[in-house]
């Protein structure tokens, strides 16, 4: 049984015997006095002074010449040379002489199909579940990506190239990863490191969505859409939980526009229908609220060393109150005082000095800068709040006062 043209069998053939010449190295190779031309020192078996000769090294063949590797001198004896002759030489077909019909395929053969690897003509685009299980890719280099389009949906080739997967579609497309009701689907982000440093889990067993940045969980997502951050556990009586050494500080909300005029936030609820604005950061870092109440845990169960707060006449009469802007408000005049005068009054209570807030390893340094640098300056806070109760303390003084001249008073105008 063959492919192609029919095979040549060589004989075996003892060339002539070969007389040494001193001095000579190449010798020509006869049978019957007839030149004879091995296809190569493979095929030969040549015995010099008794000692077989190693093909390519001792000897080369160029047609019908035999050379040593060095010449030969009086005395040499080539016993034999024998040639082995092509043993089976199944040749090369020539072009466009191999038909289908020498081939095991099924499926049709159109314009429309393709020859697989598991010869089987396929639709071009057609079944790819089948096509990629059973082609092996899943341990295939797949080189410069893989792009699965479906539909026409006017991506450019463009705007994928430097993708390594590419799922392209008309309407609606994406990648889905199955699991058992029990486990789960997984998708990790790797590096020379850490085979997973990234990760994002999908947990079956109870519906819940996990997020790990640096090879730890840091937001997870539970089936009733409470979402915790920071750490592992979940609120219990909260939609949204922070938690953990996050740093300072805690919670940022920040608008890059240099001109803003929009609030910063709301906290709003609807009430049959009606859309009910509770809490609002302005732009400018005003805050309001719809019934301007502001309150803070003060229960005596919370407390304790409870005396009597000393006079405050004294501290309120060294308030300086200043009108002034900010120097990124030009154009709005606020009422209050400044930390300095009140820390050059003696009540430096009433002052926060906030530290420096340095350049962490978790965030992009600039140009320049280093972990540890000064990123903001520290600054200074009044405690409003204590002012408030400071000068409702003198109030009460400044009353008893009036109250003891009206008494004074009545009592002369009775005399």
């Amino acid at each position: 049984m063959y492919i192609g043209k029919t095979p040549t069998v060589g004989n075996f053939q003892v060339c002539d015997a070969i007389s040494v010449v001193n001095g000579q190295a190449a010798y020509t190779l006869q049978v019957g006095g007839v030149n004879v031309a091995p296809e190569s020192a493979n095929h030969m078996l040549v015995s010099l002074n008794g000692i077989l000769q190693k093909p390519g090294s001792s000897f080369t063949i160029s047609g019908s010449t035999m050379t040593f590797a060095s010449n030969l001198a009086t005395g040499d004896v080539i016993d034999f040379v024998q040639i082995l002759g092509n043993v089976l030489d199944i040749g090369t077909p020539s072009d466009a002489t191999v038909s289908l019909a020498k081939l095991t395929a099924t499926g049709t053969k159109d314009a429309t199909t393709f020859l697989r690897g598991d010869n089987t003509f396929a639709a071009a685009g057609g079944d790819a579940d089948n096509y990629f299980a059973t082609s092996g890719l899943s341990s295939k280099d797949l080189g410069t990506g893989l792009h699965i389009k479906t539909g026409d949906s006017g991506v450019s080739s463009a705007n994928t190239s430097s993708d390594e997967l590419v799922v392209e579609g008309s309407g609606t497309s994406g990648i889905s990863i199955l699991s058992g009701n029990s486990s789960s689907g997984v998708v990790d982000f790797g590096d020379d490191g850490d085979n997973n440093i990234g990760r994002i889990i999908y947990s079956h067993s109870d519906n819940s969505m996990q997020f790990h940045v640096n090879a730890s969980e840091k937001m997870r997502i539970n089936s009733a859409g409470k979402v915790g951050i920071g750490d592992s556990s979940l609120p219990s009586n909260a939609i949204l939980s922070v938690e953990g050494n996050i740093g300072s500080p805690l919670f940022k909300l920040y608008d890059k526009r240099s001109t803003s005029t929009v609030d910063v936030m709301h906290l709003n609820s609807s009430h049959g229908g009606t859309e009910i604005k509770h809490f609002q950061i302005e732009a400018d870092g005003d805050v309001q609220n719809t019934n301007n109440s502001y309150g803070s845990l003060s229960d005596r169960r919370f407390k304790e060393n409870e005396t009597d707060a000393n006079s405050q006449w004294e501290d309120i009469k060294a308030l300086q109150i200043k009108n002034y802007n900010l120097k990124n408000f030009p154009d709005k005049t606020h009422l209050g005082v400044i930390a300095q005068d009140l820390e050059a009054s003696g009540m430096n209570g009433l002052v926060k000095n906030k530290p420096d807030v340095l350049y962490t390893e978790n965030e992009t340094l600039p140009e320049g800068k280093n972990v540890g640098d000064v990123k903001e300056e520290n600054y200074k806070e009044v405690k409003y709040s204590v002012l408030y109760m400071k000068s409702v303390k003198a109030l009460q003084e400044a009353m008893e006062r009036i109250e003891t001249l009206e008494a004074k008073v009545t009592a002369l105008e009775n005399a």
